[in-house]
């Protein structure tokens, strides 16, 4: 399935979207397809994991909104725990962005420049939101991009498919979550 290759984890990082309690704790995608939430979490675990083993950084974005009270923005933007219990290793780093796409994180984009991060490697939810809107402006902006095709999810198996099939590889090398790890 992939063209995945030991070179692209050099100036590597992971970039999981949008795994936080409040997605799913606030009627958010409540039954994902292809993959279900915990299909997705255990896989981004995995490769969180996986990462930082190699001293690879891990990126977790969550999401807000402006409207939020602090006390809200906290418990909305609160990683699921599988993700939070990284959050004690210096390589992680963590974003929020109130936009669909990561890279409106003016923070996120000069941390991936100061680091020199040439390859980005996405996993999260929404496939054809936040994820796809953050691949799509990566790849704009120059980045390699590498889309862990079964460490995200999204509403309906077709829209998944939708993304992995017909948008996603005109500009991303698509790979299983085995697939990197046995790279790793």
């Amino acid at each position: 399935m992939t063209d995945l290759t030991k070179k692209q984890f050099d100036n590597a990082a992971l970039v999981v979207i949008d795994l936080q309690a409040g997605i799913f704790n606030y009627g958010g995608p409540e039954g994902l397809s292809p993959y279900s939430i915990e299909e997705v979490v255990k896989r981004n675990e995995a490769l969180g994991k996986a990462f930082l083993k190699q001293n690879l950084p891990v990126v977790l974005i969550t999401v807000s909104r402006p409207q939020f009270s602090k006390e809200e923005e906290v418990a909305f933007t609160a990683l699921v725990p599988e993700l939070a219990a990284l959050t004690g290793d210096d390589k992680v780093e963590l974003f929020t962005k109130y936009e669909p796409s990561a890279m409106s994180i003016d923070a996120l984009r000069k941390w991936l420049a100061a680091e020199g991060i040439q390859t980005i490697f996405l996993t999260g939810v929404i496939t054809s939101l936040g994820v796809a809107k953050t691949a799509i402006d990566a790849h704009e902006a120059g980045f390699n991009l590498v889309i862990a095709t079964d460490a995200m999810s999204s509403r309906t198996k077709e829209d998944h498919d939708e993304y992995v099939e017909k948008h996603f590889p005109n500009y991303a090398t698509l790979a299983t979550t085995n697939e990197i790890l046995k790279l790793l």
